[in-house]
């Protein structure tokens, strides 16, 4: 299954093809799919609705899942400790947004900020957006990969006043200021 979602085959909300179809493609027996998709379902990839089948989950990881905690608990991960990797990461990726970033990915930033004002009051919008904020810095940076470690916050002003800053500095082509 990580194989076909890597490959781009499944999408967010594409709905899996039946059991005996999948199992044959996959080359599983279909007690083996059956346990994997539970696995999955377990994580928060895949979503079962009752006579309808499974699908691909949309939208961000729910970082206050049952499985994610008790994983965060089991290796002494707490959210300060997240959030602490979290900017470090995005301090380093946003100097390098500032030094690299095309006009298009510019443009590309700051409707990601104006769409997370318009979500200040909606927490699950502004995490999407949040979320999309991180990829388009990464971009922008050349950089592959963003670790995201949203918690369970729910003023977003002050990230949202962080995001704004970043972009400003990036767009000014000013790393230092650019975290």
């Amino acid at each position: 299954m990580r194989e076909v979602i890597s490959r781009g085959e499944l999408r967010p909300g594409d709905r899996l093809p039946p059991e005996r179809e999948l199992a044959l493609r996959l080359g599983v027996s279909r007690p083996s799919l059956r346990a994997g998709l539970r696995s999955l379902i377990a994580m928060g990839i895949l979503h079962a609705r009752q006579g309808s089948g499974s699908y691909i989950a949309e939208g961000p990881p729910a970082l206050d899942s049952e499985p994610l905690r008790l994983l965060a608990a089991l290796h002494g991960f707490t959210f300060d400790r997240m959030f602490e990797a979290r900017r470090v990461i995005e301090e380093s990726v946003a100097s390098l947004a500032a030094q690299r970033a095309t006009g298009e990915q510019m443009a590309a930033l700051a409707e990601v900020i104006a769409a997370m004002y318009a979500s200040l009051g909606d927490p699950q919008q502004y995490l999407i957006h949040d979320i999309r904020f991180q990829r388009a810095l990464a971009v922008a940076s050349g950089s592959p990969i963003l670790g995201e470690t949203i918690g369970g916050a729910h003023d977003f002003s002050e990230s949202l006043k962080k995001h704004e800053q970043i972009y400003r500095a990036s767009q000014a082509c000013i790393p230092k200021k650019a975290h």
